[in-house]
This record gives C-alpha cells, structure tokens and sequence, in this order.
C-alpha cells in the first residue's frame, strides 16, 4: 500500500514531526539535537521521492474487529 508523505522531502518531515509517532520519537530527542535528528530522516527520505509522486514509502493497514461476547 503507497503511502504519499508528501510532495517534497520539506513537506515529508514537516508531516512526520506533526503526526503522533514522530513527535513522540522526536520528543525523545534533546532539543539541541532536533535538526541533527531532523537533518537525518530528510536524508534518509531522500531516496524515496519521486518527481511525479512526490515521497512514497510502502505501509500496511491492519483491520481488526472485536465483539463483546455476550
């Protein structure tokens, strides 16, 4: 399943430091060190920018169902 992160490698990192996850991992990080860290996962998105597409990486969806028993 393609998961577009965005149009640009910028616009990739910006929505992966504003969703959830990232901003934990990033959290965990001494502030004096965010654009190191940062630095590093626009680097390595790099790769998986596509002109046309903009940066694509694969992802999987999980869909679960529950019922209480009765």
């Amino acid at each position: 399943l393609p998961l577009r992160l965005g149009a640009t490698v910028a616009d990739a990192v910006d929505h992966l430091t504003d969703s959830g996850p990232g901003r934990a991992v990033l959290e965990t990080i001494p502030p004096d060190r965010h654009d190191d860290a940062l630095a590093a996962v626009s680097e390595a998105l790099r790769p998986h920018r596509d002109p046309e597409h903009g940066v694509m990486l694969d992802a999987a969806v999980l869909v679960t169902t529950a019922r209480t028993p009765t």
